[in-house]
């Protein structure tokens, strides 16, 4: 797949909980990275606030990783009340915190490219927007920081996958369904 078709929705070579899952992955990568920079102790601590402005920034990021969760949450089927019952609050309160989010993702899928007095500017977020390059970095990424077999010693999750392609070997493929549902919404618009 070219990632900058501009022609028809942006799920042309990769369903729409595929292209979810790599704008996940894509925010959670940047959270651990600017985590990253506030365990090492600097041998001068510096004498303003700045590790508060970073931890700052870090919870915005976190916020846009749960927004990013959801969409993906969303996108494999599930319902708002199964988000609500992982957030622990009600099916309103997730639908009113995170509907537009959704709504957004699923425009921009449909119209990923927009031109403004700028030029052309991608709608979707970072991972989704160019989905091969963002697959082989994650990918990479994942290879250099994440082992397995300590990962699984110490409590945490293990990713599927395994050795250099713990995105890449488990993100959904199309179906039948979802590629007709997306030749559908090509042809509308």
């Amino acid at each position: 797949m070219d990632d900058r078709d501009l022609d028809g929705p942006a799920d042309a070579a990769l369903p729409r909980a595929a292209l979810a899952r790599l704008a996940l992955s894509a925010a959670a990568k940047e959270v651990a990275d600017r985590a990253m920079w506030l365990v090492p102790v600097p041998a001068e601590p510096p004498p303003d606030a700045r590790h508060v402005e970073e931890a700052a920034r870090l919870v915005t990021a976190a916020q846009a990783v749960l927004t990013q969760a959801v969409v993906h949450a969303r996108e494999s089927g599930a319902s708002w009340s199964s988000v609500s019952s992982a957030l622990n609050v009600t099916r309103q309160a997730a639908h009113l915190r995170f509907s537009d989010a959704v709504s957004r993702w699923r425009a921009a899928l449909d119209q990923p490219w927009t031109t403004d007095d700028d030029g052309m500017r991608c709608e979707l977020p970072k991972g989704a927007d160019l989905p091969d390059q963002h697959m082989r970095a994650l990918d990479l990424w994942c290879h250099r920081h994440i082992n397995p077999e300590i990962e699984a010693r110490q409590g945490f999750p293990v990713p599927l996958g395994s050795g250099a392609h713990m995105v890449s070997d488990n993100l959904p493929q199309h179906t039948e369904e979802t590629r007709r549902a997306t030749a559908e919404r090509f042809r509308r618009s």
